[in-house]
């Protein structure tokens, strides 16, 4: 089993039937059978949650920050969060864009990335959407007429991030889980 959180962070998803499907965290995860599991994180909230649950649960075998810090608030000055000042003893991806990457994320990623467990990888010509479902979305409605080119490529980026994103992503669970 693999949990990842809905890109954007919303709560639920209201279907045109009109049924709603709660995204929110779940109960329900610490019934699941004993099996292999992979918690992946995007954007603060969402990577704290699974952070979190990686470091207790030891039934998470492997966890995937897509660009979320690792310090509190306020932003840059924060105190680093235990799993970015201990590191974790199971295996850990960050996968970060180069269109995103500042001073804070080297900060709270760069002391993790030196440690064996961890995997560092930064996706070239990619920006911080092209790690949700907007990196598909963007370019339909660019082709479609409905954006331009810059306005898809300043939140996506000007490569294509998908394939990368989703073989980073299923590679590193593949081999570890």
């Amino acid at each position: 089993m693999v949990t990842v959180d809905h890109p954007g962070d919303s709560s639920e998803i209201v279907y045109p039937d009109g049924r709603v499907r709660r995204t929110g965290p779940r109960r329900r995860f610490r019934h699941r059978r004993r099996r292999p599991t992979g918690a992946c994180g995007r954007q603060r909230r969402r990577t704290v949650r699974c952070r979190r649950r990686h470091a207790r649960d030891r039934r998470i075998r492997a966890g995937v920050d897509l660009e979320g810090y690792l310090d509190h608030l306020p932003a840059g000055t924060g105190e680093l969060l235990p799993v970015a000042r201990h590191g974790l003893d199971r295996p850990l991806l960050l996968l970060g864009t180069d269109g995103f990457r500042d001073a804070r994320l080297d900060r709270t990623w760069l002391p993790l990335a030196r440690l064996d467990t961890t995997e560092l990888v930064w996706l070239a010509d990619a920006a911080h959407w092209g790690l949700s479902d907007y990196a598909a979305l963007a370019p339909q409605l660019r082709d479609a007429g409905l954006m331009t080119a810059g306005d898809c490529a300043a939140p996506v980026g000007t490569g294509d991030p998908l394939p990368l994103v989703r073989r980073h992503v299923v590679d590193f669970l593949a081999r570890h889980l």
